[in-house]
């Protein structure tokens, strides 16, 4: 996604955070998100969520997707489709 975007030249400015197991593994605490980076997507006027990973197990944190939308009240969690004429849709 960020190649797509600095290839069509959006003036879009993109800041990577930490979150997910890798970074919890080695500072622990209670969630997969660090506070610095709850900071900056409280500022921010979107966020794109790259794939993280969510250890398993008893105590393990929820994931960070799942944070995201708790906080944030995104339970939608919307997914467009598109269908096309004379193919076997998906929904039907």
């Amino acid at each position: 996604m960020l190649k797509v975007a600095e290839a069509i030249g959006t003036n879009v400015e993109f800041v990577k955070c930490e979150a997910g197991a890798e970074w919890w593994e080695k500072n622990g605490g209670t969630s997969l998100v660090p506070d610095e980076t709850w900071s900056i997507l409280d500022e921010a006027d979107a966020c794109y969520k790259g794939p993280t990973t969510t250890p398993g197990g008893a105590g393990s944190p929820r994931s960070v997707a799942v944070s995201i939308r708790q906080k944030y009240n995104l339970y939608a969690n919307v997914r467009p489709v598109k269908t096309f004429p004379n193919t076997n849709p998906p929904l039907g």
